[in-house]
Order: C-alpha cells, then sequence, then structure tokens
C-alpha cells in the first residue's frame, strides 16, 4: 500500500444502498438516534427521501455491524452498548494500536511527523472549544498515519474491518466527562515518542491509551445505568 494511502481504501461510488448506511451509522455513533430508539422503515423513508428497499437493505448491514437490532413483528432498534462486546472490542484495538507502534514509529518520515503534528495541534485547538465530534475525526487520522506507517497489509487490513464496529465506543469515550482533555495529554506524550522514534515507548503509551479510554467509558456507562460489578441495584446481571 501506498504510504500516500489512508487506512481506508478507495471504494466505487457509493449506492444507495451505501449512502442510507452511512447516515444511519453516523447518526447512531453521534447519539442522534439513542439506544433502544425505534428506525420506522416508513419514517426513514420520508426523512432520507428514499424508497422503503434501500432502507430495508442498509437496516440489515447495520445489523451486521452491531448498530440496531431487528426483532420479528416488531421491527428495527438502535442498540444499546454492551459492556462484554466493549471489554472484548478495546482488548484487540489495545493490541493493535501497540502493534502500530511498535511498526510505525520507526518508518515515520519528516513528512509524517509533521502530519501528526499538525493533528494534534487541531486536537488542542479542537478540545478548548469542546467540539467532540472535531476531535473524533482528527484522532482517528493521527492514528491512521501509524497503521499506514507499519506497512503491514494485514494488520491495516485487520483495522480497518475493526474500525466501523469500535467507532460508536470511541465517540462515546470521548463524550465521557473530562476525557477529551485526558485524550490530548495521552496523545501529546505518545507525538514525544514518535519525534524520538521510541517505538518500544510508544507502543506502550498506545495500548495504554486504548485501555484507559475503555475503562472510562465503562465506568461511565456502569454509573449511568446503576451498575456495581456488573449488577443493577436489583441483582439483575446486565450486558456482561
Amino acid at each position: 500500500m501506498s504510504r500516500k494511502s489512508s487506512i481506508y481504501k478507495s471504494v466505487n461510488v457509493p449506492s444507495l444502498v451505501d449512502k442510507v448506511v452511512r447516515e444511519l451509522r453516523e447518526a447512531i455513533i453521534f447519539d442522534q438516534l439513542k439506544p433502544g430508539m425505534h428506525l420506522a422503515e416508513n419514517d426513514l423513508s420520508r426523512k432520507l427521501a428514499v424508497s422503503r428497499s434501500p432502507i430495508r437493505e442498509a437496516l440489515k448491514i447495520l445489523e451486521k455491524e452491531g448498530f440496531i437490532n431487528i426483532i420479528p413483528r416488531r421491527g428495527a432498534f438502535v442498540a444499546g452498548i454492551s459492556l462484554k462486546e466493549l471489554t472484548d472490542i478495546y482488548i484487540i484495538r489495545a493490541s493493535l494500536e501497540r502493534l502500530s507502534g511498535r511498526l510505525g514509529v520507526p518508518n515515520l518520515k519528516k513528512k509524517d511527523l509533521a502530519r501528526m503534528e499538525n493533528l494534534l495541534q487541531q486536537m488542542s485547538d479542537k478540545t478548548l472549544k469542546g467540539d467532540i465530534k472535531g476531535v473524533f475525526r482528527l484522532n482517528e487520522k493521527f492514528h491512521d498515519v501509524l497503521f499506514v506507517a507499519s506497512g503491514n497489509e494485514r494488520l491495516i487490513q485487520i483495522a480497518q474491518g475493526l474500525r466501523i464496529q469500535i467507532q460508536r465506543f470511541r465517540m462515546a469515550s470521548i463524550s465521557v466527562p473530562g476525557r477529551l482533555e485526558e485524550a490530548l495529554r495521552e496523545h501529546e506524550q505518545i507525538m514525544e515518542c514518535c519525534r524520538r522514534k521510541d517505538a518500544d515507548a510508544a507502543a506502550n503509551l498506545l495500548e495504554e491509551h486504548v485501555l484507559h479510554a475503555g475503562l472510562r467509558l465503562k465506568d461511565s456507562l456502569m454509573v449511568e445505568k446503576g451498575l456495581v460489578n456488573g449488577k443493577n441495584k436489583s441483582g439483575i446481571m446486565y450486558g456482561l
């Protein structure tokens, strides 16, 4: 893969179904469509100005990606965030990020470092403004530099496959109060290791960064749902 490439490869012009999937997926990621919300085909067809056929196909795709649940005779509903799924995905993501640091940092060129510095400055500006969506998009680009620099096609493909599934968790994570500022400090530490070309230190920090983000999100969700050690106040286990 060319060093100019993003972690995402170019694809053909998106179909109508692709466009519907993207629009609904982003609405879920950015919490415009909230967990438990009913996604009625007629309502979506009217709002998105498309027929019900692409809506139906898009919902099937989103169900496979884990964004919605389709219940027979009841319809489609936005899926909640499972604590078990969160834990599993963040363990995998932490391992991938660690590997991206170990393989990518030694290969960073001046233009890569300059891009990361620029992205970090933009993240700092967006953090001061409390622009969560802005930080979310810049954060992905920052990490992409290391994955592409790794030159490992398989690693890039695996990360790309996990990317869609984890976007919702990443958005929810940086939305936790105080997490924007924490994440910025963590990225600054990672950037310092990249400047020194210290691959081992960068790999350690990248892994810690991801695991910390997952832990903060998990703690926030448990408090939100009144859970203690995975149980709600009535003692019923929840999503573990």
